[in-house]
């Protein structure tokens, strides 16, 4: 009986901490500038803390300039209805985003538009929509 009180109590802890997460700035984003880039997908990462849309600008068929989009995190994405399963390789879209500070390709993810006009994320940040 001892021995599994303490085990217990480890237990419980453990169990607690994994609700505790870290979570880095957003300050390497300018929230000042909104940009829209249309492109294919060439890879979506849906993990943890955050996923990933990886696009292939129009007019680049080598995928050399490839750009990474943040998106928010997985609870957020499934709370506004996402799944691993809404952005495929081959989609083409247009991704409206916040640029990275530095000048770098990609940025934070704020929507992001299909061919066929429906639309993830902030539909504010997406414009109008396309005729």
């Amino acid at each position: 009986m001892k021995l599994i009180r303490p085990g217990l109590l480890a237990f419980a802890a453990l169990l607690a901490a994994g609700g505790v997460q870290a979570h880095h700035s957003v300050a390497m984003f300018n929230p000042a500038k909104t940009e829209m880039l249309q492109g294919t997908v060439w890879k979506f990462e849906w993990t943890n803390p955050h996923a990933w849309i990886w696009i292939i600008p129009e007019g680049d068929s080598q995928g050399q300039q490839a750009r990474g989009f943040e998106c928010a995190a997985l609870a957020m994405l499934r709370r506004q209805g996402w799944s691993r399963d809404d952005i495929k390789p081959g989609d083409r879209v247009t991704i409206t985003f916040h640029p990275y500070r530095n000048g770098d390709p990609g940025g934070m993810m704020l929507s992001v538009r299909f061919a066929d006009g429906h639309i993830l994320g902030d539909r504010a940040a997406a414009g109008p929509p396309s005729n």
